[in-house]
């Protein structure tokens, strides 16, 4: 019984020491291509870099900052992570084995995770030898929905969704609501092009 414990134990650690190479310790995973192209994905679905065929290493900024109207707390940003108490279920689509992907292959990961009131659907798509990344999200809630665009790097596309009163200071969190307005979303759909 002891050797059959001993095996396992030892095979346990060499997969674990095989997959960490791939995956950090926060979850996060690291992808590359046929060109050394990689991007790093968080287990909450945001892409945390991006490395080009050169070498040169960059990290995509927030474009929105969606809140609960009325609400100081339970934000969540385009490219931040949130704490790691929150779960997340992650799934890698494509590939479905290994980290590496061949010449007109696309890569497909999707990531969804409850924010306070908060609930966020992700799903990344990255063609190999490509410098653009596609995200398409679905942010929805049982209360309505205030969003901030972030001027200087705004999605691609914004669908459903009520604007909130323009912040004073660029970057800061929208002004609360005093009275919540009747026809306020509680759910938004964003499309994201990130081209690195």
């Amino acid at each position: 019984m002891r050797i059959r414990n001993l095996v396992v134990l030892a095979i346990t650690i060499i997969l674990g020491a095989l997959s960490a190479k791939a995956q950090d310790r926060d979850g996060s995973l690291t992808f590359t291509d046929h060109s050394n192209r990689s991007i790093t994905i968080s287990r909450f679905g945001a892409v945390l870099s991006f490395k080009n065929g050169d070498g040169k290493q960059t990290a995509p900024a927030n474009t929105y900052r969606v809140c609960p109207c009325g609400a100081q707390a339970g934000c969540i940003e385009s490219a931040t992570k949130p704490d790691d108490k929150t779960s997340s279920k992650f799934d890698v689509e494509f590939p479905k084995k290994g980290t590496t992907l061949e010449k007109e292959q696309t890569l497909v990961v999707s990531a969804t995770f409850r924010h306070g009131d908060l609930t966020v659907m992700r799903r990344i798509s990255w063609e190999a030898g490509s410098n653009a990344v596609k995200i398409d999200e679905v942010i929805s809630s049982s209360k309505p929905l205030c969003p901030c665009i972030l001027e200087d790097k705004p999605p691609a596309r914004v669908l459903e969704m009520k604007m909130c009163p323009r912040p004073p200071i660029p970057g800061y969190i929208c002004p609360p609501y005093d009275t919540l307005h009747p026809d306020a979303v509680r759910a938004m759909t964003f499309a994201t092009l990130l081209n690195f």
